[in-house]
């Protein structure tokens, strides 16, 4: 890229040259995810057309990719789609060729008077069934399960049936068909997943079985009525690909031997906090698998259970039928446990039910929604837990997030002069090595390969518990904390940037997710 941008420059200093030999320095997945057109270079500076010429988060990155100065000019979102399908035309994919049939066949379906498909079952076993809804939906699946997608969506919109995967936490769209083909589409999963399909007015969760490359994996699927119509959205559940072990989620040493330490206490609890998809669960299964299983009896409860452990007894929720997280404790505590997971604290029963048992003997490992570690304490008091039961019962907090892991292939360091790395004197060490991601085959062309996950460790001392019980406001919590060896989340951001585990990009959303009440970064 540096080479042909240089080629270029070099050549046309002062007169224009066509935009036809100026698409090679914006690649297609750039030029089509960010709206650019490379316009004119002139004496090093590229100028791009672009809908937002004040983007200056698109200017830095196409600066840095590109290698030359960038030139913003505005452009219409009418005149930008021309130009993109004049320079970037979209390549026929089996995905896209699949809908083409698919809205062909669509056409063959008996239609309702306003001209949108009829939403009766027995489409599925007519002529749309037979080829392009089926494969179409298995090509989809197949498509997540190769690129290593978590979850994938099914979203009616109000003109269009919009495909999105996400990936490493960020969502990608991969496909759009027009709005009549939702309802066969929505059906089919329906009929995959065993749930009613005549039933579109309420939610309803079911489950599929795949197999790919000889192993079989879940995919759990939930369905929700929107003002669009429904939507749906595939969790895929491929134990195969997440790891077990507190060693290979990418805590600091510190980190991992602090939980090490309390898992071999008798009693006391154990939290890990977070944001929704932080990771949290996946913690808990790593640390259940530090402990031992033959010596120990060990239940969970959780909604729903992701991953089958031999040696732990695990317990799924159903709210529906009365199985909340409250009744199923109530009940395990009589079958003798040494060890219990509880998926998340949810409510102020739960709470009481989980402090009492880890007052009582037993080891309990949990979640709660907080954005960092000294948090726990104030949610818990919320929840109508007194502050000398939280002193005695918490033994420790981890509240972790989850950081894109760089592609090793792809990645491109920012010099440590340049202008981009100017405002972020964090970054201003003799060791710190600043990348950039760029996309390739080997990452599919996203610029990143896994997650690594980061954590600041809250843990209990004699000073600590005094201030808990005490009920000392939050902001002391955390300066005692950190005097104590606390390493803030952002410090932990920071280290994986310098270490050239992840990027600059992923930083600044880092940054940006994790502001303070008072609008200062933690």
């Amino acid at each position: 890229m540096m080479k042909v941008s240089e080629k270029i420059s070099n050549e046309h200093d002062s007169d224009s040259v066509g935009r036809k030999l100026l698409v090679p320095l914006i690649p297609y997945e750039v030029a089509r995810k960010y709206r650019v057109i490379p316009w004119d270079v002139q004496s090093k500076v590229l100028t791009v057309a672009l809908e937002d010429a004040g983007n200056w988060k698109v200017l830095d990155m196409l600066r840095f990719k590109v290698g030359l100065e960038i030139k913003p000019l505005q452009k219409d979102a009418a005149e930008i789609d021309k130009l993109l399908d004049l320079y970037y035309p979209r390549e026929k994919t089996v995905l896209q060729e699949l809908s083409d049939d698919l809205q062909k066949e669509g056409q063959k379906v008996i239609r309702h008077e306003d001209g949108l498909l009829e939403p009766k079952a027995h489409q599925l076993s007519g002529p749309l069934s037979q080829a392009p809804v089926v494969r179409w939906v298995n090509r989809i699946l197949e498509e997540a399960l190769r690129v290593k997608a978590s979850d994938i969506h099914f979203e009616s919109c109000e003109k269009s049936f919009r495909v999105r995967f996400r990936r490493d936490g960020a969502l990608y769209e991969l496909e759009s068909l027009s709005k009549e083909m939702a309802q066969p589409v929505i059906t089919r999963l329906k009929v995959m997943a065993s749930l009613d399909i005549s039933e579109t007015r309420l939610p309803q969760d079911g489950r599929i079985q795949v197999e790919n490359s000889g192993k079989t994996i879940d995919l759990r699927v939930s369905t929700l009525p929107t003002f669009c119509g429904e939507s749906v959205v595939i969790r895929v559940l491929d134990q195969s690909s997440v790891s077990l072990c507190l060693s290979d989620l990418g805590f600091s040493q510190p980190i991992i031997q602090n939980l090490r330490t309390l898992l071999h206490k008798p009693h006391g609890m154990i939290l890990v906090t977070g944001p929704t998809g932080s990771g949290k669960t996946t913690t808990l299964y790593a640390c259940l698998a530090e402990v031992d299983r033959q010596g120990l009896k060990v239940i969970t409860v959780e909604d729903p259970v992701e991953y089958e452990h031999p040696g732990i007894v695990q317990i799924p929720v159903h709210e529906k039928t009365g199985l909340s997280f409250a009744k199923v404790l109530r009940a395990i505590l009589r079958h003798d446990p040494d060890i219990v997971m509880i998926g998340e604290i949810r409510d102020e029963e739960t709470a009481k039910i989980a402090v009492q048992a880890a007052l009582t003997g037993h080891l309990v490992l949990t979640t709660l929604h907080t954005n960092d570690a000294p948090g726990a304490v104030t949610r818990l008091m919320e929840m109508g837990i007194e502050p000398y039961l939280i002193a005695s019962s918490l033994k420790g907090v981890l509240a972790q997030r989850l950081m894109r892991k760089i592609c090793p292939e792809c990645r491109l360091e920012i010099p440590a002069g340049s202008e981009i790395l100017k405002s972020f004197p964090e970054f201003h060490t003799p060791n710190a090595r600043v990348f950039e991601s760029k996309g390739c085959k080997d990452c599919h062309g996203f610029g990143y390969l896994g997650r690594v996950a980061i954590g600041e460790f809250f843990a209990m001392s004699p000073a600590i518990q005094t201030l808990i019980a005490d009920g000392t406001n939050p902001a002391k919590l955390i300066l005692q904390a950190e005097k104590e060896g606390l390493v803030p989340l952002r410090r932990q951001a920071e280290a994986k940037v310098s270490e050239g585990i992840s990027s600059l990009n992923e930083y600044l959303h880092f940054r940006a997710m994790t502001y303070t009440k008072k609008g200062a970064l933690k």
